[in-house]
């Protein structure tokens, strides 16, 4: 009887460690698409990148990303969307990572992010027109004579 117990009870721990191991890679998964979908989203924002709309885009994580990431042999791909916001001169912007060599639901990590940014061809509209120095309404003369 008591051996019927710990072999219960051993299977029990084993499904328990199970999904602990489970639920730790789908963790890792997530973070490491979060902090590259943040890493591509603040590149938008610095200006490194253009928020014009692409598709499927293989991440070189040697030259890509300056993140440290645990796995690197993982082939990920990003998305990015930009459409006008309803605010006027701001740009919605939805960065999307995934990976693409899943073997597994489970393994099938996918993170988005939409960030509202200044439109930079708003921008650009709206900047007033430089004044020319050499236009000056300021003018400046001398008189005297010879000492």
């Amino acid at each position: 009887m008591a051996f019927a117990i710990l072999a219960g009870s051993l299977a029990v721990l084993g499904q328990l460690i199970s999904i602990g191991f489970r639920a730790a890679r789908e963790a890792e998964g997530l973070t490491e698409s979060q902090m590259l979908c943040q890493t591509i989203m603040d590149e938008i924002i610095v200006g490194v990148r253009l928020p014009d709309p692409v598709n499927e885009i293989p991440i070189d994580m040697l030259t890509d990303s300056s993140v440290i990431l645990p796995n690197r042999m993982a082939e990920w791909v990003y998305s990015i969307d930009s459409q006008p916001a309803t605010m006027e001169g701001l740009l919605a912007v939805r960065v999307t990572v995934r990976r693409i060599n899943a073997i597994s639901l489970a393994d099938a990590d996918q993170f988005q992010l939409v960030r509202w940014i200044p439109d930079p061809e708003a921008e650009l509209l709206e900047m007033p027109e430089s004044s020319d120095p050499n236009s000056s309404s300021s003018s400046s003369g001398t008189t005297g004579g010879a000492l």
